[in-house]
């Protein structure tokens, strides 16, 4: 199945009590933070990074981790920016390349 990552954002939330709003708030939550976290990853596997930049990883990191915990979502980052940078741990199983773990795009569609 094709579905969008706010598609699928929603669903999960849904079948787990909670209003399609959240749902779709969660997912473009996630999508812009997805977006800082990689770009900031890319600048880090190309250069050095400060000291502040550091501490912004860090912090989307958080907040992406606190934002998920109130809809029971667990995150997972990678570090390595060829990859998917942010991933989920879902309700609900959805077909994905490891078969455990939903991708936050990183660019819009």
């Amino acid at each position: 199945m094709n579905e969008t990552f706010t598609e699928v954002i929603v669903e999960d939330i849904v079948a787990n009590g909670y209003a399609v709003s959240d749902g779709f708030a969660l997912a473009k939550y996630l999508l812009s933070k997805a977006r800082s976290l990689t770009r900031l990853t890319i600048k880090s596997c190309n250069q050095w990074i400060s000291e502040r930049d550091a501490q912004r990883i860090k912090k989307l990191q958080h907040d992406i981790k606190q934002e998920c915990k109130r809809f029971g979502i667990v995150p997972y980052f990678n570090g390595d920016p060829r990859g998917c940078v942010v991933k989920l741990k879902l309700h609900i199983k959805y077909d994905s390349w490891d078969g455990e773990h939903y991708c936050v795009p990183a660019k819009r569609s």
